[in-house]
């Protein structure tokens, strides 16, 4: 009643007839009797009924990803198991007469192949499992049996690096309308990327990325990321992307949407991008150091210091 008190402890249901909890740093003891160094308010340290989530309520919906605190809530909710979707079995496989594996001592006319490490660890956290079908040689039937082996392993999806330009020894596109791949599309407006290409065969989904390393990483970011976050049935398939203020001016930029590197530079007044100024799409190095990717529309008459411009962060 008015003007008495009970001991409990955290977590215990609130006695009948309470209205509030003082913390027992706020209390002094003297026998029987007890006082407070501060005057406590209505509810003061009280978790009401429903406070954190109501019965009935949607609290995970479809398409939400399973962070640590999310699986801590569905279990807060008494939930046993949770419905889940069945992450991509992806296949990767390079092309080109000139590539070696890493740790390979290159000949003059040989260039270590990089693509399919990267592009798998883009893809790994997408993935319920990545086959690496390795380097295959600038041979038509080499590249169909390859494929072959991508296609009769069941995998939902397929990404193919090099052999997707128009040189006499690009087959990668002859090779897979020849088996049965619907084409979708081949070249798209954007930079790095242009010969980019992408089909179907049944349920799977095929990616013809270019060969040039900056190409290969930047297509996998921008359009085969998407897809995989769709196949999971994700409700958000972008990258997370930001306004940032330019460090310095951006140049004019041509028809394709331009997929620049940028570097994040944090101050006590905020967060501002810098251009990396190499755009070769053989240069690893530069992609490696950025931060983001700045994204500049087509036929953009370029950008002064300072204007706000759109990244996607890597």
């Amino acid at each position: 009643t008015a003007g008495q008190c009970v001991r409990i402890f955290t977590g215990a249901p609130l006695p009948l007839g309470a209205d509030a909890v003082i913390m027992q740093e706020e209390a002094v003891a003297n026998g029987n009797e007890i006082r407070f160094t501060s005057i406590p308010a209505l509810g003061q340290s009280v978790r009401a009924r429903g406070n954190d989530f109501a019965e009935g309520q949607r609290l995970l919906p479809p398409g939400t990803v399973l962070t640590p605190a999310r699986l801590s809530l569905a279990a807060a909710a008494n939930c046993a198991s949770i419905a889940v979707t069945r992450r991509p079995r992806i296949a990767i496989l390079a092309t080109g007469d000139e590539l070696v594996t890493p740790g390979t001592s290159p000949g003059p006319d040989q260039i270590i192949a990089s693509n399919s490490f990267g592009l798998a660890a883009l893809f790994a956290p997408h993935a319920a499992e990545i086959l690496d079908l390795g380097i295959v040689r600038d041979d038509r039937k080499a590249l169909e049996t390859a494929l072959l082996r991508a296609f009769d392993a069941g995998v939902d999806v397929l990404v193919t690096t090099g052999g997707a330009s128009v040189g006499d020894r690009d087959f990668v596109q002859d090779a897979l309308v020849d088996l049965g791949v619907t084409l979708d599309f081949w070249k798209i407006a954007m930079r790095p990327g242009k010969p980019l290409m992408f089909g179907t065969r049944g349920k799977t989904l095929i990616f013809g990325l270019p060969g040039n390393p900056v190409s290969a990483m930047v297509t996998g970011t921008v359009i085969v990321l998407p897809a995989l976050r769709q196949l999971t049935g994700r409700t958000e398939i972008l990258d997370r992307r930001l306004w940032l203020p330019l460090d310095a001016a951006l140049p004019p930029n041509g028809p394709r949407r331009h997929f620049l590197r940028g570097r994040l530079h944090t101050e006590p007044t905020g967060t501002s991008v810098a251009l990396i100024a190499e755009t070769d799409s053989g240069h690893t190095s530069s992609l490696a150091m950025a931060d983001v990717l700045i994204v500049q529309p087509e036929n953009d008459p370029g950008q002064p210091e300072g204007a706000p411009v759109e990244v996607i962060l890597l």
